[in-house]
This record gives structure tokens, C-alpha cells and sequence, in this order.
């Protein structure tokens, strides 16, 4: 009977110290993840502001493109220029970041493929 018990508690010890390894291990990829889903939106933190200051800077050239030309016959082409510039550099940009949005994988992808393998391998296992 004692034999029994500690085959029985042995088992328990096994099964216990595969069950913390299996949680460590899914803990460090939930951590990994974690810091790149950080650096991603530090990332897009980065070019929104980059966005908005040359959104910024569009809007304040124009006015003092308006107030400081001499020529007024370069008035108009210089506008145009200067708009267009810094209008197509923003929307450079903004398509970029839309771009890394739209394909980017879903944030804990690896983690939640993990548990499902592992909930898999705990459903086809043999019952003792």
C-alpha cells in the first residue's frame, strides 16, 4: 500500500515539476512578446510625432512663405512648392504607418500558438 502511495506521490512530483517548467517557459514568451509589442508602439509613437511636425511645419510655411516672398510674381510657385513638399513627405508617412499597422502580426501570436499546441498534446495524450 505504501508502495502505491509514493509511486502515486512521485507521479504527483513529476507531473507538478513539468506543469511550473511548461508555466516558466509560456511566462519568458509572454515577457518577450510583451517587449515587442513595447518597442512596436514606441515605434508608431515615433512617426506620429514625425507626422505631426511635418504637418506643423506645412502650415507654417505656407504663412511665412505668404509674408516674406518680395516677388510677387513668385509668389504663387513658391506656395505651391513648399505645400507640396512637406504635404507629400506627411503623406509618405501616414501611408507608412498605415502599412505597418494593416501587416503586422497579432500581438501574442507565439504565446497564444504555444497554448494551443500545448492544450493539443494534453488532449492527445494517452490516459493512464
Amino acid at each position: 500500500m505504501t508502495n502505491r502511495f509514493s509511486g502515486l506521490i512521485d507521479a504527483s512530483n513529476r507531473f507538478l515539476g513539468l506543469a511550473l517548467d511548461l508555466a516558466k517557459n509560456r511566462l519568458e514568451l509572454v515577457s518577450i512578446e510583451l517587449r515587442e509589442e513595447t518597442t512596436f508602439l514606441l515605434s508608431m509613437f515615433i512617426w506620429g510625432c514625425l507626422a505631426v511636425v511635418l504637418t506643423l511645419m506645412t502650415l507654417v510655411l505656407v504663412t511665412f512663405t505668404v509674408v516674406f516672398l518680395l516677388d510677387a510674381s513668385l509668389r504663387p510657385i513658391a506656395l505651391i512648392v513648399a505645400t507640396a513638399l512637406y504635404a507629400f513627405s506627411a503623406t509618405l508617412i501616414l501611408i507608412v504607418m498605415k502599412y505597418k499597422l494593416k501587416n503586422r502580426k497579432p500581438p501574442f501570436a507565439a504565446t497564444a500558438a504555444e497554448l494551443a499546441k500545448d492544450r493539443q498534446c494534453l488532449q492527445d495524450a494517452p490516459p493512464h
